[in-house]
């Protein structure tokens, strides 16, 4: 399986809808006894349009499997310099295959780059 973080753009969103719909409603079922549930847009893709692409503070990714986009993470950029990891999600059939792993080498690579480490 290849996986890789890409730059997510405009195009991506489309694709992203189903994956963090998925993730949200899967984590809202394990750990919150709920049907579905997400932040308000995550089943529509307005909140990785409005987060991801529009804010001009964040640095977005999707996280693709063999050219299939199965999630994304944002980093929010703060007037002070500082990140925020803003939003995280692989689809739950991705899920528990490495992948996180290799997210969380990827999140500390994205960070250092981008503040000059």
């Amino acid at each position: 399986m290849k996986i890789q973080f890409l730059p997510l753009t405009e195009k991506d969103v489309i694709d992203l809808i189903e994956p963090m719909k998925n993730a949200f409603d899967d984590d809202g079922k394990r750990f919150n006894r709920l049907e579905s549930g997400g932040p308000p847009g995550y089943n529509d893709g307005s909140f990785l349009y409005d987060w991801a692409i529009k804010n001009k503070n964040s640095i977005s990714y999707k996280t693709t499997t063999d050219e299939k986009s199965i999630g994304a993470f944002i980093l929010w950029w703060n007037k002070n310099g500082e990140s925020i990891l803003g939003n995280v999600f692989i689809d739950p059939e991705f899920q528990s295959k490495g992948i996180g792993k290799k997210l969380g080498t990827s999140l500390r690579r994205t960070f250092l780059l981008n503040v000059g480490f």
